[in-house]
């Protein structure tokens, strides 16, 4: 059995395509872990800047 392996960075590239081609007006993949940043994410999102 062969081992297929995802090109990631192609894939990122195909999502940020995608997004701006949708309409998005930016587009961003990031890391999950949110230590760093989880105090300002809450900040964003108490600011209604998220979708729907």
């Amino acid at each position: 059995m062969t081992s297929l392996s995802p090109d990631y960075q192609q894939l990122a590239l195909d999502i940020k395509k995608w997004g701006l081609e949708l309409g998005f007006s930016e587009v961003g993949i990031t890391d999950i872990d949110l230590s760093k940043h989880e105090a300002q994410l809450q900040r964003w999102l108490d600011l209604g800047y998220h979708g729907e």
